[in-house]
């Protein structure tokens, strides 16, 4: 379990997600339309906190879930669960890795490394991989709404 305060969750204001978005998509080389259609269908927010079936937690905006910890300290061993809870550039930074990861373990397939991200349970993972699939559409889509202006 973890030991932490007693934390409020909020929205990551849009110009900080943005930002956030980019620079993890420019390091990582993932468009910024797969990491924030991630960051939608994962649901997470400042100060996100969930306890899982399984006894772990997912943590902030990308949801990074507690087992993987000890993988992400090996690559960023000073961050701590509270920087993933409420540092929503650091969260990002850290699941964009994570989820890079992800797809160079898939052998660079990007839908079974975003499925992956999720779960390797596969009715799990075919689950998340259709929500994200349909979020994507509408990411695209708004987007090019938003340009026709």
């Amino acid at each position: 379990m973890l030991d932490l305060p007693d934390l409020k969750e909020y929205d990551v204001p849009k110009t900080v997600m943005s930002q956030c978005v980019q620079r993890a998509a420019k390091h990582y080389e993932i468009s910024p339309f797969i990491i924030q259609t991630v960051v939608d269908i994962e649901g997470g927010k400042i100060g996100t906190v969930r306890k899982n079936t399984n006894g772990t937690y997912d943590l902030g905006v990308m949801q990074l879930n507690t087992v993987n910890f000890n993988k992400i300290k090996k690559r960023f061993p000073n961050t701590t669960y509270l920087d993933l809870i409420l540092k929503p550039c650091v969260n990002i930074y850290v699941g964009v890795w994570f989820l890079s990861e992800s797809i160079k373990n898939a052998n660079n397939n990007l839908l079974k490394g975003v499925g992956n991200y999720h779960s390797k349970t596969p009715s799990i993972h075919a689950t998340y991989l259709k929500r994200f699939l349909n979020r994507y559409r509408i990411n695209i889509s708004e987007y090019l709404r938003s340009k026709k202006g």
